[in-house]
This record gives C-alpha cells, sequence and structure tokens, in this order.
C-alpha cells in the first residue's frame, strides 16, 4: 500500500522534471537516528506539492554521511540529481556547512541545488535573538520560571484551577525552539495575572519549604513594574510576528511571498519604533499595573551602572521607551532584515513576474541568465522581449509566482523553466517537522523495534491519508512478490 503511495509522488515529481529535497534528522523512542526526507514540485496543474517520502536511518550524522546518504536514497527513489534545483535544511552545522555540510557537497557536484536556510528556523532565530537584551531576557527567565513551577506538579496546578472559573485557560510552557509561540503563552499570562498572583500567594503557604519559598520568590519578582514593562512591550511586539510563521509553514508558500512578507513586516516594526506605538502600549501597561497594584517605577540605579540598560530618562515612561522599547524594536528589525530580508541571486527571478516586469533591468536579467544558466537556451533574450510586449499589452496578467508560472507555459520556455524554480525553491522544513510529528505517533515505547522500511510504510500511509488505495492493485502485487506459496486467483 505504501509503495503505491509513493510512486503517485513519484510520478508527479517526475512529470515535474525539476524538485527540491527538504532533510531533517532526529532520534526516534529507540534512539536511532532517523532522516526525514521530502520532495517539493511544481505539478501538472502548476501547483505547489511539498510531499514526504521516506524515513531513512543513520549511524552517522556527520555531513560526509548525511549527503552520502541523501544521494543515495534519491537515486533509489529512480530520481534524476540532474534536476535537483534546491536543498531545504535548517541551520545545523552538519546540514549547513559551507565546506563539509551537506548542502556544499551535494552543491559541488550538482550546481543547481542551492541551499536555502529554513525561513521558519530563521524566524525564531530572529526572534531569539532580540530577545538577549538584558529586561527582555529577565522577563523570559521569570515567565518560564513561574509556568514551569504551576504546570509541573498537579498539586500546583489544582490551586491555579481553584482560582479560576470552568473556562480558565491553561498555562502554557514556553517550547525551547519554537519562540513564535512565546507570544501565546506571554498573552495567556496577561489574560491570568491575577490568577497566577493568588496560585503563587497560596503556595507561598505551602508546608514545603522549597515550594514555599520559590513561591514567594516568583511573586515578588512579578509583583513589579520591572516585569509588567518589559512583559507587554514583548508582547505587543511580538503579535506582529505570528502571521509571518504561520504563513511560513504553508507548503504552498514560495520565497516571493516570504520575502514580501518579511520586508512588509520589517517596515511596520520601522513604522511602530518611530510612531505614537508606544504611547499606546505605556497606556496599557499602566492601566493593568494600576489594576493589579503595581507601582509606576524604575530599577533601582546603582553607583557602577555596567550590566544595566540604564541610560538617562526624565520619567518612567521615557526609562522604559529609552531602555527596553527602542533597543528591542530595533534588534527585531535588525534581525528580521538580515535573517529573511536579505536577497540572494536567484530570487532576482520575481522580477519576471507580470507585476514586476516594468523594474527588471538589464543589470538584473544579466544575473538572472547567470544564476539559471544551465536550463536556458539562445532564445532566452528574444523570449523576454516577447514576454514584456505580453504583458504590456495585458494579455498576460499576474500577480503572484504561481499566475506567472502558468501564464508563460508553452510560449516562454525559457521564462517558465526560470519560474519554475524559484517556485520549487524550498522554504522551510516545516513538511519534515510534521513528519516527526507523525513518526512519534507510530513509533512508540510500545513498539519500538519496527524495521525502517515498515515505520517509512507506516508514515506514507499515515501522512498522505488522502490518497485514494486501489486494494484490488494492492492484492496482485502481494499476490506476485513471492511470499506466498498459493497464489490468489483474480477474475
Amino acid at each position: 500500500m505504501a509503495r503505491q503511495v509513493q510512486e503517485g509522488i513519484l510520478r508527479e515529481c517526475k512529470a515535474a522534471q525539476y524538485f527540491s529535497i527538504l532533510a531533517d534528522e532526529t532520534a526516534d523512542v529507540s534512539n536511532t537516528e532517523q532522516v526525514s526526507l521530502s520532495l517539493r514540485y511544481v505539478d501538472s496543474t502548476f501547483q505547489v506539492q511539498e510531499k514526504f517520502v521516506t524515513f531513512a536511518s543513520t549511524e552517522s550524522t556527520t555531513g560526509e554521511a548525511l549527503a552520502g546518504l541523501v544521494k543515495s536514497t534519491i537515486m533509489d527513489l529512480g530520481l534524476d540529481l540532474e534536476n535537483l534545483v534546491g536543498q531545504g535544511y535548517d541551520g545545523a552545522g552538519n546540514m549547513s556547512g559551507k565546506v563539509k555540510g551537506v548542502q556544499a557537497r551535494i552543491q559541488q557536484e550538482y550546481p543547481m541545488a542551492q541551499y536555502v536556510h529554513c525561513k521558519s528556523h530563521n524566524l525564531n532565530l530572529a526572534i531569539g535573538h532580540s530577545c538577549n537584551i538584558l529586561p527582555i531576557r529577565n522577563l523570559y527567565t521569570t515567565v518560564g520560571e513561574a509556568l514551569f513551577f504551576i504546570t509541573a506538579s498537579p498539586k500546583r496546578l489544582s490551586v491555579y484551577r481553584s482560582y479560576g472559573d470552568d473556562t480558565s485557560t491553561r498555562l502554557q510552557n514556553f517550547c525551547p525552539t519554537r519562540w513564535s509561540q512565546r507570544e501565546e503563552s506571554l498573552g495567556t499570562l496577561i489574560g491570568r495575572f491575577g490568577q497566577v498572583q493568588d496560585t503563587l500567594m497560596e503556595l507561598e503557604k505551602d508546608k514545603d519549604i522549597k515550594t514555599s519559598t520559590t513561591a514567594a520568590g516568583l511573586f515578588r519578582a512579578m509583583d513589579s513594574f520591572e516585569f509588567v514593562a518589559p512583559l507587554f512591550i514583548a508582547h505587543r511586539l511580538l503579535r506582529y510576528t505570528v502571521p509571518l510563521c504561520k504563513l511560513l509553514q504553508l507548503t504552498d508558500c514560495d520565497l516571493v511571498q516570504a520575502s514580501s512578507q518579511a520586508t512588509r513586516l520589517r517596515d511596520l516594526y520601522q513604522e511602530k519604533r518611530d510612531n505614537s506605538f508606544f504611547d499606546e502600549v505605556w497606556g496599557e501597561m499602566v492601566e493593568f499595573a494600576a489594576q493589579h497594584d503595581i507601582e509606576v517605577s524604575v530599577p533601582r540605579r546603582a553607583a557602577r551602572q555596567i550590566h544595566r540598560n540604564n541610560a538617562p530618562a526624565a520619567s518612567p515612561k521615557d526609562h522604559w521607551r529609552v531602555n527596553a522599547f527602542l533597543p528591542f524594536a530595533d534588534h527585531v528589525i535588525s534581525e528580521i532584515s538580515t535573517r529573511l530580508c536579505t536577497s540572494f541571486p536567484r530570487l532576482l527571478a520575481q522580477s519576471l513576474i507580470p507585476q514586476r516586469l516594468s523594474n527588471l533591468t538589464d543589470e538584473e536579467w544579466t544575473q538572472i541568465k547567470t544564476e539559471y544558466g544551465l536550463v536556458l537556451d539562445y532564445n532566452a533574450d528574444i523570449e523576454l522581449e516577447l514576454w514584456r510586449q505580453a504583458v504590456n499589452t495585458g494579455d498576460i496578467t499576474g500577480v503572484d509566482l504561481e499566475d506567472a508560472v502558468k501564464a508563460s507555459y508553452g510560449l516562454f520556455p525559457n521564462i517558465h523553466r526560470i519560474l519554475k524554480i524559484l517556485l520549487t525553491m524550498p522554504v522551510s522544513t516545516a513538511t519534515a517537522e510534521r513528519s516527526f510529528s507523525a513518526m512519534r505517533r507510530l513509533k512508540t515505547y510500545l513498539r519500538s523495534t519496527m524495521s525502517d522500511k515498515r515505520l517509512s510504510s507506516l508514515g506514507l500511509l499515515h501522512v498522505h491519508r488522502e490518497f485514494k488505495i486501489d486494494i484490488d492493485q494492492v492484492l496482485k502485487d502481494f499476490d506476485c512478490s513471492g511470499h506466498r506459496r498459493i497464489h490468489m486467483a483474480f477474475q
């Protein structure tokens, strides 16, 4: 049954010609290192497809071993590595290394296979590095300890629930890898701040000394404006990253969409930094502090200001604007610009989209021909002139990359190949990450000794549940497999 699913995916991929690979690795419940391999391609209806195809176990996680495993697996699937145009991995050194990483070793043999660092990981890194500013870092430390302290014990969690109603929202612990999810945790904490305070006050009376001491320390840390101000600043700024985070996880998201949305997010942050946005946040945090009897204040000033963000300020509002809001906003803008908005030669082909064609310069077209030279023929320049004329006369329209790929099919083969390769380029490794979720449901501690072949087969059937299985063909294949002494009778 799994062979039917896999062969169906491979037929589509071969018909598309160009494809990219998405790979990631993790250890399963039996402590075996598993590599998940997925394919990204454009099908016959010009829709982007990202499909999981197999798991492959490995004993070594070096760049050389993983590169060999990826290449051999692709060849075993019957795909031509000469048509490999993109590689999507996370930022681990053995995968993304410029000299000995998997991407470098594969691109050395197949120059068209360009590497794209997972944009979802880049977004998490951008947020994570921005949160290293001292007030925000201290906030996350306190919030993380408080959330874990309450939710890690059924006894303490029952105390928290006793101060709420039947619809009380459960606190969400921080995820160590998904920084963008932390905005939701901060929002839940803001909404249930009084309930959390009551819980900590009750746990201060606990007979267990460690519980009582920890609860008292967390309550003192949270019952101050030094906690409230960074809490609102971080939450109000980070919630703007949620749409981009969700976009990057979509299988049909392309690099043009990802780059455009990241650029808009950066510009929005710049606008929020420069206008009266902080005034709105300040009003919210002051009102919140008044509701919970917290005095508006600034941190205590010490004689030696070595490790503190204490720039001179005339009022508490100026202090938190200069020492927390502006540094945090600047770091977010800088990180997003560096990690998500940086262009590269292959992305220049977005200027061939009809809506953007008027911005295409001769210099950019020369760079595009150099970048895609292996798939172009001598008619590329003529096709560009005809493509311009068709767009200018309104015969061809389209606002996104997918429309342009469809419009260029047939009459403009060179333009079509360029745009199709750009659409095939990977954006994130979310598909590989989702396959790991499937693996954890299939290979559990109760059945941890299944073979790699069985794991991949169950994974294919579980991930691609919508695939229609031809049961008669399954029985025929099983009958012809040589595992039966007596053959079945088919009409």
